[in-house]
Parts: C-alpha cells; sequence; structure tokens
C-alpha cells in the first residue's frame, strides 16, 4: 500500500486591527466613586483570517483583565466583551493598539 502525503502550506498570516468593547465594568470613575463603566479599545491581532483574529483579540484582552495584577486592581468586576469592528491592516500600517477609552455605562 502506498500512503499518499498531502502537503498542505500554511495559511498565510494577515494583521488585523481589532476594535473591542466593553462593557458593565465596575471600576472607579475619574473621581474615584465605584462605577458601571464601558470602554474600546483597538488590539492589533495576527491571524490567517478575520474571525480567528478577532477571537485571539478576544480572548488576549480578558485574559490580560483577569491576570494583570495592576488590572485587577483596575476592574473589580468583569462585564461582557465583544468585536465592534475589525479589518485587515496594511502592510505600511504599524500596529494600532490603543489605550482604554472609558465612557460611564448611564
Amino acid at each position: 500500500m502506498i500512503a499518499e502525503r498531502y502537503h498542505h502550506s500554511p495559511a498565510e498570516l494577515q494583521r488585523f486591527a481589532v476594535i473591542l468593547k466593553g462593557e458593565n465594568f465596575l471600576m472607579n470613575d475619574a473621581r474615584g466613586a465605584p462605577a458601571w463603566m464601558g470602554f474600546y479599545i483597538v488590539r492589533t491581532a495576527t491571524a490567517a483570517d478575520q474571525p480567528t483574529a478577532e477571537k485571539l483579540a478576544l480572548f488576549d484582552l480578558e485574559a490580560e483583565i483577569r491576570s494583570s495584577p495592576k488590572m485587577k486592581d483596575v476592574f473589580f468586576e468583569v462585564g461582557s466583551l465583544a468585536v465592534e469592528e475589525a479589518g485587515p491592516l496594511a502592510d505600511e500600517i504599524d500596529d494600532c493598539d490603543s489605550g482604554f477609552i472609558f465612557y460611564a455605562m448611564d
């Protein structure tokens, strides 16, 4: 019996900008009082396709929030995370990670 081997080249990886939205996170507001807050943050993810990049960005941010001692001091209770928007980054554009942009959950 002759076994045939199929060699599939790995999918080419691409960089994606992923805008994440967090809602209902308990943290201190600008006055230092506990408040329910939301945020936007941009992460760059490298993946074979956009759905995978979105999942990686969500997973990485959630892991960062839950495992970082610094983040645990900011986020007292973790809310929900979702992808707001995502798209490929052109080669000439640098990674586009951002800081947190917070807003009150009024």
